[in-house]
């Protein structure tokens, strides 16, 4: 493996990565990824691992930037919304089964005549209240951030506490 200069940062990157750790412009020349478990193996020094270590690093941050990107399009794409309501019906249909004494805990021997009205429900529900759920699963995406963000700083509000308390 060779270190050549970026075309962009001009930062030392490996011949092997696709694109810069640095800058994320791509590595003109590159040669075919391999495995971390590969580069690992066969790399010549800390350096080099730690290089390719990061380009393993960069395409997990895209995978999670389009996870986070499909989530948030259940809960804001005016189409991709029914879906969302689709999923949190049927989702809390589903964990219902217990409680309406139909299924364990497990959810074992769950009967098909609930999990196909689990499925029909939220569906009529949309067609029913098309107009209003892009609103609605609006409304609940800001609540759930809300509720997480005060969840947070009440985390680190308790954690100051306890630290202040302990000293």
């Amino acid at each position: 493996m060779a270190l050549v200069n970026c075309g962009e940062c001009n930062k030392e990157v490996s011949d092997k990565a696709v694109s810069c750790p640095n800058c994320g412009a791509p590595i003109q020349g590159a040669t075919e990824k391999q495995s971390l478990w590969d580069s690992i193996s066969q790399s010549s020094g800390p350096k080099e691992v730690v290089i390719r270590g990061t380009d393993v690093a960069y395409e997990g941050q895209k995978l999670g930037e389009g996870l986070m990107k499909m989530v948030m399009a259940l809960f804001l794409h005016p189409v991709f919304s029914f879906v969302g309501f689709w999923l949190i019906g049927f989702g809390i249909l589903m964990s219902m089964a217990p409680v309406f004494g139909l299924a364990d805990k497990q959810m074992n021997a769950l009967p098909v005549w609930y999990v196909a009205l689990a499925i029909a429900i939220p569906i009529a529900l949309a067609v029913l209240l098309r107009k209003t759920i892009p609103k609605l699963m609006k409304w609940i995406f800001f609540t759930l951030l809300a509720v997480l963000g005060i969840a947070f700083a009440g985390g680190i509000i308790s954690a100051i506490i306890e630290k202040s308390t302990a000293s």
